[in-house]
């Protein structure tokens, strides 16, 4: 859930009707690719879909999940390399780097739990 809200936060603010990537050299090459509002949008959207994921998946192959986790961590390794490409020593970059990371975390115990799910099921069955 931290993710699903740093990912939402992190887009509203971008989202708001001031020009974010003006006010930093760290943002420059991200703008290039998008206006700030168009990546406000983007993880505004991602964030709130994330926070659905984690609430709504409860299937046994956790495929919202699975997808959102993933996405997670190219979408925030690309905006650390955004940040990485505008200015290397923005302290912008550790925190995408740190959601990137969250991201991966996150699919890797879906993974786990998804595994340890399919060996206690064939053990009731056994029983």
């Amino acid at each position: 859930m931290l993710c699903a809200f740093q990912s939402a936060l992190w887009g509203l603010w971008l989202f708001l009707p001031w020009d974010s990537f003006g006010v930093s050299q760290a943002y420059a090459f991200m703008k290039t690719i998008m206006p700030d509002w168009a990546w406000g949008g983007s993880m505004l959207f991602f964030g709130l879909y994330t926070g659905v994921a984690v609430y709504m998946d409860n299937s046994p192959q956790y495929t919202m999940r699975k997808i959102n986790a993933f996405l997670g961590c190219v979408f925030w390794t690309a905006i650390a390399f955004g940040f990485l490409a505008g200015n290397y020593r923005s302290t912008a970059a550790p925190q995408a780097i740190s959601a990137a990371v969250g991201y991966f975390v996150a699919l890797h115990q879906i993974t786990l739990h998804q595994k340890i799910d399919k060996v206690i099921a064939e053990k009731a069955k056994d029983e």
